[in-house]
């Protein structure tokens, strides 16, 4: 077994890592999962993930979401990786309309890998080396809203380039039905505003039962139709309670809740706390570290 590196970064933290090798890899013992994206530099990693075999080359990309479940895998002698993750709860906070970046995310957990360009590679370094030498000043006193920022803009960068890759390979002749269906289903629920809370709203869009859909997206995401809804509709809540100028009533009626009442209900169940109380807890708290 090879030994960890005593000169790689790495830096683990409750809702941030970054490893510049993947044999540094230690994910914190706590109650969180982990979102992880793994760059081959050089080297071979096969894996099974999920029932499927994957082999991993130089400039390969690999997406790990909390649903991948690993079999087994196996590393070439100098294989070299690095890694960067958050924690799932994190990601929930800073992509509001997640379900845009879960539509990659799928399509590359289904393909299993998506190989780069040099100058993509150059760029990711460019945003990697940046973001090593910001992650250690936890001392600032706006840390993890400095964090939120470049993590952001390093996964929006990354999903740029990859719009245009993935759209080159994930046509329907080349994808399967249930792959192809479940496509489409995020891409609706992305580019729905404001966004629906029934899953027979998107089953009727997409022509199939809301039992016929459930069961594909359960499958093939690990979570269901209505989870991936609700939350995507909460976390939209969440960034407008938190960011909007607005008043409650006006982004109730925004996106589209019958009353003041059922839009309080919701947003009890779904964040913990009525609308005003979170917005005041997000408004008057000092920045985390």
């Amino acid at each position: 077994m090879r030994q960890r590196s005593d000169t790689a970064f790495r830096f683990v933290s409750e809702n941030f890592m970054l490893f510049d090798d993947i044999h540094d890899l230690d994910i914190p013992k706590n109650n969180d999962v982990w979102i992880l994206l793994l760059q081959c530099e050089r080297g071979r990693f096969d894996a099974e993930l999920n029932g499927k075999h994957f082999l991993i080359r130089k400039n390969d990309l690999l997406f790990c979401t909390p649903q991948t479940i690993v079999n087994h895998s196996r590393m070439s002698p100098d294989f070299k990786g690095r890694i960067i993750g958050m924690s799932e709860r994190l990601n929930k906070e800073i992509f509001p309309n997640s379900a845009k970046i879960w539509r990659q995310a799928f399509l590359l957990r289904q393909r299993g890998r998506i190989s780069l360009s040099e100058e993509f590679i150059e760029d990711m370094q460019t945003d990697w080396d940046y973001l090593k030498c910001r992650i250690v000043e936890q001392d600032n006193n706006y840390y993890m809203d400095m964090m939120r920022c470049l993590i952001q803009a390093l996964i929006y960068r990354i999903s740029d380039r990859l719009d245009a890759l993935i759209g080159s390979i994930d046509t329907p002749d080349c994808m399967h039905s249930k792959e192809y269906l479940s496509r489409q289903f995020f891409d609706l629920l992305a580019s729905t505003s404001p966004k629906q809370r029934s899953v027979t709203w998107y089953a009727d869009r997409l022509c199939k039962t809301p039992k016929y859909l459930s069961a594909v997206i359960k499958q093939t995401s690990g979570r269901t139709a209505s989870e991936w809804i609700h939350e995507t509709v909460a976390a939209e809540i969440a960034d407008r309670l938190k960011n909007s100028p607005k008043s409650i009533k006006e982004i109730c009626d925004e996106l589209d809740f019958p009353n003041l009442s059922f839009f309080g209900r919701y947003v009890r169940e779904h964040l913990g706390v009525s609308p005003t109380e979170y917005r005041r807890q997000k408004r008057s708290a000092p920045a985390n570290r």
